[in-house]
């Protein structure tokens, strides 16, 4: 017996089905290592698309759920692959410990603390289907990790979003 939506495999064949997206990343800084200035690809990426929590209410006429607020933190998540010379964690490092920590003598204003990073969005044939733009600051630890294996080096770190830039492409 036929589905309601599926009436043969052709309606099947007939969407473009997601994919595992691609990812390029770019951080906005006068700071940023040479090699990563322009756009530079990232392995993975999480980006918290919304979190809605609900708020259980009692009345006369109804008890029920209604959607209440979001109460996170806006966090973004990736992994990307660093140069042989670990270029981008040495810029972490400066970025956390330099100019958000102050040498440990000081913790910087949120303003002088945060960084610009955009994030692309690419089909499998490097089409841009989205970017979006956030101003950040590391969060958690990043520690180092090696192997005497040959291969790439990849560093995943955590972002806090302090705002989303809109309007611009």
């Amino acid at each position: 017996m036929p589905g309601i939506w599926l009436k043969s495999v052709e309606d099947l064949r007939k969407i473009e089905w997601s994919k595992s997206w691609l990812w390029d990343i770019r951080f906005q800084d006068p700071t940023v290592p040479a090699n990563f200035k322009d756009w530079f690809p990232a392995t993975t990426v999480e980006e918290k698309v919304y979190n809605l929590e609900d708020k259980n209410v009692e009345s006369p006429l109804i008890v029920g759920a209604i959607p209440w607020k979001d109460s996170s933190v806006n966090v973004i998540s990736m992994n990307f692959i660093d140069d042989i010379r670990l270029s981008i964690e040495e810029w972490l490092d400066y970025w956390v410990n330099v100019e958000i920590r102050g040498n440990g003598k000081y913790t910087s204003c949120i303003s002088d603390c945060v960084k610009r990073v955009d994030i692309a969005k690419l089909a499998n044939n490097n089409e841009i289907i989205k970017t979006n733009s956030y101003v950040v600051f590391p969060k958690g630890a990043l520690f180092f990790s090696g192997t005497s294996d040959a291969g790439q080096h990849s560093s995943g770190l955590e972002f806090v979003v302090a705002g989303k830039i809109t309007g611009e492409d």
